[in-house]
């Protein structure tokens, strides 16, 4: 595989390149605003049982909910659920475990 392709996906939690597309969660581009604190946190890689290990994950889904709470939100709903692995995007009537949309 070629570094930066796009099968070369490392998860952010261990560093560890991501195989299996079901095992694989994107923040995708959460913001366009280098001053957001969420800018750092564009298109980050995880494998999905690492979700919960990731040390920013907490303020991540702090700052995420705000932002989907907010009139600046444009994109698909990021679902939290009590068991971490289980984040996903949602679009209406629609979900995707993979989705690497965000905020426009």
């Amino acid at each position: 595989m070629e570094a930066g392709g796009p099968l070369y996906r490392l998860c952010s939690a261990c560093g560890k390149m991501i195989t299996y597309p079901d095992d694989y969660f994107s923040t995708g581009a959460l913001t366009s605003d280098p001053s957001d604190p969420l800018y750092t946190h564009n298109m980050t890689q995880l494998h999905r049982q690492h979700i919960r290990d990731w040390k920013p994950y907490d303020d991540f889904r702090r700052r995420v909910e705000e932002l989907q709470n907010s009139a600046a939100w444009k994109g698909p709903e990021l679902v939290f659920d009590e068991d971490p692995a289980r984040l996903h995007w949602q679009t209406k009537g629609r979900t995707s475990e993979n989705r690497e949309e965000g905020c426009g």
